[in-house]
């Protein structure tokens, strides 16, 4: 059990790894380098980003991503890392951007970024790319704010979660199962106003339970205060509402239980 994490993501990451030998240093583990290793191409110093060349069958897909030339811009977004018993890792976040045929990152409302996440293992003191997936989820150009955490929800499994603050105190989090090929399994609004005669503020979060034999439950908590209470002694006597979230995986070699696809609106 204890190298099941590790075991799981090699196991899907071998393709993956062929693509790229591409090794670095621990001291030199920086955004231009880390770029460097998941995309050939030029770093550009003064933006930061990463101009690289798209497949053709890439160039189709994300058609509104490549200039006339079939060049593509990336940036990385955050670097975390992870330790689990003697292994270490990087969990690199990065954004590939909409562009005009001349390579002008575009910033209206609707070219909206794509995020992608790349995974290095470190190994006889140097970090390898195992694997990345160039879009994972769509961002946004209006965040007031993106944080990123990891959370295990399982003995040796591990999500990295996404939290999107898109306006003041509102935004919405993205959970994502680094073994399993970098799937969302959960999304929601942790923080939302509920328009109506009488509007209220809706508060969610989510409580992670070991329990018996090793299996992992989610508890979402949701607290609903009407607008008018808010600064009112009477909100902090409100209890949030305990809902528990379960996913029967098919996959009994899997010993976790977690939601798949629910989204809170």
């Amino acid at each position: 059990m204890k190298l099941k994490f590790t075991l799981q993501v090699l196991s899907f990451l071998f393709v993956n790894s062929l693509y790229s030998q591409v090794t670095i240093e621990k001291g030199d583990f920086n955004s231009k380098n880390a770029l460097n290793a998941i995309f050939k191409g030029q770093y550009q110093e003064e933006s930061k980003i990463q101009k690289w060349t798209m497949s053709q069958t890439q160039s189709i897909e994300m058609s509104s991503y490549v200039d006339a030339n079939h060049f593509a811009y990336s940036s990385i977004d955050s670097i975390l890392d992870l330790k689990i018993d003697s292994n270490e890792f990087k969990i690199v976040v990065f954004k590939t951007y909409p562009v005009d045929s001349t390579g002008a990152i575009q910033e209206y409302m609707a070219a909206i970024p794509k995020i992608g996440l790349a995974f290095y293992l470190k190994q006889n003191g140097v970090y390898q790319l195992e694997s990345f997936k160039l879009a994972v989820i769509n961002g946004y150009h209006d965040l007031i704010s993106t944080d990123y955490r990891l959370e295990f929800i399982g003995p040796s499994n591990v999500a990295i979660v996404l939290k999107e603050e898109t306006h003041q105190d509102l935004g919405k989090e993205f959970w994502i199962d680094l073994s399993n090929d970098f799937k969302t399994f959960l999304t929601y609004d942790y923080l939302s106003l509920l328009q109506g005669e009488k509007s209220s503020l809706i508060e969610n979060s989510i409580e992670i339970i070991k329990t018996e034999n090793e299996y992992y439950d989610f508890i979402l908590n949701s607290k609903i205060t009407p607008t008018d209470l808010i600064d009112s002694e009477k909100a902090s006597k409100i209890k949030p509402v305990k809902t528990k979230l379960i996913f029967n995986n098919t996959d009994m070699m899997q010993h976790v239980q977690i939601p798949f696809g629910y989204s809170i609106k």
